[in-house]
């Protein structure tokens, strides 16, 4: 059974039961607050006792540190001392040396008040003590990991714990040899008891911070503490303790405590110092304090509950009275009255019950004319709409019928192969047809350029639902199509190059889509290809990203907005190109945005729709179904429902590469050229280049071939040869600006506009191209492109010097002095 929502549960109790659910409603938010404000009262007790500790522990630090450095100075210092160092080379062998070396040692160690001290050889042997002068035997201590530590080059200190009594601190520093380049040739350590030095520092320090004391704690015993316990004691006399504990009751007195770590090393079983905080007093504040709050809790929470159980009481007596009254209405009753006291809202609602009653009153008696009235009024108007409905279908039919012969894909090659799927949103019936009609567009076919066969495709996707979408899609067919079948009879449009064909073609769409005057827009991809080499060029009107599949990977071409759509007069000349080589089983797929604008699913809560935001699901659609369109659609469909006009293109591109064998068996003739370039014979080494390119078009050998010509000085046969390499290799985009440059040097403007702007279609920041398309402009009088390229090249390189030297000129259109070579 499924279980009921909170909401539903509520719904169904009595209304005395939903007022008791208020009044504990009211009383929780008080049980929240004092709890917090509890929990916030122990949160700051605990932060002001880690505040506490914290600068207990920092105190206790800096003594030991203090003691450290003083004990260490004076072990360096007698360390240092030359007669010793001298001594102790041949003190194990020789009895004299080593009782000089006791004396010294001992004067030493009272000048440096020392009360221990002994000395190492490098073979870990004691050589003497400074504590016991008498005692001259040596013994092997080289085991000591204090001898050790310091022999390796560090200096050591740490603690030592003899006979459950005596705790020492011991510091170890190596003694370097003056005379064997500070070889270390010993080891001295020194030690003090920890009751003669550190004790009297530590509780010093202790004594500075109220209600803190320190705790010394030794095989689980304390041993020493800072208010009164002697330091070391007998172990009869010490006190058990767990260094775990945490909370310790010492003279009558309750602790926290809490570990500091003061000595890296000891060799002290279970060795501690803890920091003691008397707690008595915080505790008892604590205590108050909560005893304070729970009664204020208390006392908030009686009161809450009787004027809630007062309030309660008053609004059940209303809503039992206005009960009683529909009962009374259910038995027909209808003249009966509620009647209530007061100036509430339940006596508004009993008048407006006691009204109510009245109007069933009046209805009773004239029910079934009611009826027969509002029955006829809804039939008339049932039939109206459905002859409407007619009438919109037998449109929607009759406009179906204008737009599908429009959309076709007319294309038959053998180096590729064209799909086309379009479903649109409004599906219809008429009479004994059914059929669809929307804005999305589909249309390819073949034209020939400059005798070149090319591959022409448009997807649009025209602005509005059902008739105005429709309307727009018609529009886009119409006009597209003319466009192609005027250049099938049109020859100066076969003359044209594909970028100035896509510039026309824009030209032609926006002119007659701007004069809606923007009720009909259409975003839109259109493109050529050329068969023989892949080269595919197109412009995006702000329509969904382009995609390419190729080996099993779907990614877009372009991934950013270049151009708004078609039918915006603000922006009607700013058309980009873009482009892109084609290799064999390539997949181009262009699509509306229906692919992506898909129902998710609907909001449990609100019933608003969810619709899919992530564009690059369509390259996990395009991925999974491989390129195939109609597996597409069907992984597009598993995501969930399509809510628009759904059209896709693809276009699969199946001629192999070049034959290179050729090309390999003419490595000596290229050998060749290259080194008659080494030894400036251009016009020999170009002689073999144009013969390699008889056996063999190459995109390389003609660059070779163009630089050759330039070098050699001879601009004629250079554009001859960039124009045959154009038509070959259409993607060398740098020929095209070079090309323009030598035109306008033979002063054929017009074609030297002609390739300046199709360079500019594709890289419109290029700055030298745009000082050389307004110099061309500015030679054939054509001043406003000239001031439009200038406005251009003002934002983008103001400071350049030929954009400086146009625009000296540019107001003399007449001088024909060329400006930019």
């Amino acid at each position: 059974m499924v279980k009921l929502r909170v909401s539903e549960k509520i719904g169904r109790l009595k209304l005395k039961a939903k007022i008791n659910l208020i009044i504990i409603s009211m009383i929780i938010p008080i049980v929240i607050l004092t709890f917090l404000s509890l929990s916030n009262l122990v949160l700051k007790v605990n932060s002001d006792i880690d505040k506490r500790f914290e600068i207990a522990e920092k105190s206790i630090k800096r003594a030991v540190e203090s003691l450290r450095r003083s004990k260490i100075i004076s072990a360096k210092m007698i360390s240092s001392d030359i007669e010793l160092q001298n001594n102790l080379l041949n003190a194990e062998l020789d009895i004299q040396k080593q009782k000089k070396l006791i004396d010294r040692l001992l004067n030493l160690q009272k000048s440096a008040q020392v009360e221990y001290s002994w000395i190492y050889n490098k073979n870990g042997k004691i050589i003497a003590k400074g504590h016991l002068p008498s005692d001259s035997n040596i013994s092997d201590d080289s085991s000591n990991p204090l001898f050790r530590e310091a022999y390796s080059g560090n200096i050591v200190y740490t603690l030592d714990y003899i006979n459950h009594k005596d705790i020492y601190l011991k510091y170890a520093v190596p003694i370097y040899s003056n005379q064997e380049s500070m070889k270390i040739i010993g080891v001295f350590v020194v030690a003090d008891k920890i009751s003669k030095d550190l004790s009297p520092v530590i509780v010093t320090r202790i004594q500075e911070i109220s209600g803190i004391d320190l705790l010394l704690i030794a095989e689980n015993h304390l041993i020493s503490t800072s208010f009164g316990i002697p330091l070391i004691q007998e172990e009869s006399q010490s006190i058990p303790f767990d260094l775990k504990t945490r909370t310790k009751i010492i003279n009558q007195r309750e602790y926290d405590l809490r570990p500091v770590q003061i000595w890296p090393i000891h060799y002290i079983p279970d060795f501690g110092v803890l920091i003691a905080l008397d707690n008595s007093e915080i505790k008892s504040s604590l205590r108050n304090m909560i005893i304070t709050l729970l009664a204020a809790f208390l006392l908030a929470t009686a009161l809450a509950f009787l004027i809630s159980r007062k309030v309660s009481k008053n609004i059940l007596s209303s809503t039992n009275a206005i009960l009683e009254g529909t009962e009374h209405i259910k038995n027909k009753d209808f003249y009966h009255k509620v009647s209530l006291k007061g100036n509430d809202e339940f006596v508004l609602l009993a008048e407006t019950f006691n009204s109510m009653g009245n109007e069933l009153a009046k209805y009773s008696e004239h029910m079934e004319e009611l009826v027969a009235k509002r029955t006829e009024e809804l039939k008339k108007a049932f039939d109206k709409v459905q002859q409407l409905k007619v009438q919109q279908d037998g449109d929607y039919f009759l406009t179906s019928l204008l737009i599908h012969p429009l959309l076709t894909n007319q294309v038959e090659s053998k180096c590729l192969d064209i799909h086309i799927y379009i479903s649109q949103k409004k599906k219809f019936q008429f009479r004994s047809h059914s059929g669809e009609i929307g804005g999305d567009v589909c249309i390819s076919n073949t034209i020939v350029l400059n005798n070149k066969r090319y591959i022409v495709f448009a997807n649009g996707d025209a602005m509005g639902k059902s008739l105005q979408g429709a309307g727009g899609a018609l529009v886009m067919g119409v006009v597209f199509n003319s466009f192609v079948t005027r250049t099938h009879l049109i020859k100066s449009l076969q003359e044209t190059y594909p970028e100035r064909w896509l510039k026309q073609c824009y030209q032609e769409l926006q002119n007659i889509f701007t004069s809606f005057d923007g009720s009909m827009m259409i975003s839109a991809v259109i493109g050529l290809i050329d068969e023989e080499t892949g080269f595919l060029c197109y412009f995006n009107a702000e329509h969904p990203w382009t995609v390419l599949y190729r080996n099993e990977k779907a990614f877009f071409t372009d991934e950013e907005l270049s151009m708004r759509k078609i039918g915006i007069e603000k922006f009607s000349d700013d058309l980009t190109i873009r482009s892109l080589i084609l290799e064999k089983n390539d997949i181009f797929i262009v699509g509306s945005d229906g692919r992506d604008d898909i129902l998710i699913e609907r909001d449990k809560k609100t019933g608003k729709r969810i619709i899919n935001d992530d564009e690059y699901q369509f390259l996990i659609n395009v991925q999974k179904g491989k390129g195939d369109l109609q597996k597409i659609v069907e992984e597009t469909t598993l995501k969930g429902e399509l809510t628009d006009d759904l059209s896709l293109l693809s276009i699969h591109y199946l001629k192999d590469k070049p034959d290179t064998s050729a090309f390999t068996q003419l490595q000596e003739e290229i050998a060749q050229a290259e080194k008659l370039v080494s030894s400036n014979q251009f016009q020999e080494a170009a002689q073999v280049y144009e013969k390699i390119l008889g056996y063999y078009p190459n995109e390389g050998i003609y660059s070779s071939l163009i630089e050759c010509r330039k070098l050699e000085g001879n601009p004629e046969k250079e554009i001859q040869v960039i124009e045959k390499g154009l038509f070959c290799f259409p993607h060398k985009f740098d020929w095209l600006f070079r090309g323009s440059i030598l035109h306008k040097k033979f002063k054929n403007y017009e074609k030297a506009a002609d390739y300046g702007e199709r360079f500019y279609f594709y890289n419109k920041l290029h700055v030298n191209n745009l000082i050389n398309l307004a110099d061309i402009y500015r030679l054939s009088k054509n001043s406003s492109k000239v001031l439009s390229l200038l406005k251009m090249l003002k934002l983008l390189a103001p400071d350049n010097p030929n954009y400086l030297k146009l625009l000296k000129y540019a107001n003399n259109l007449n001088d024909s002095e060329n400006i930019f070579l």
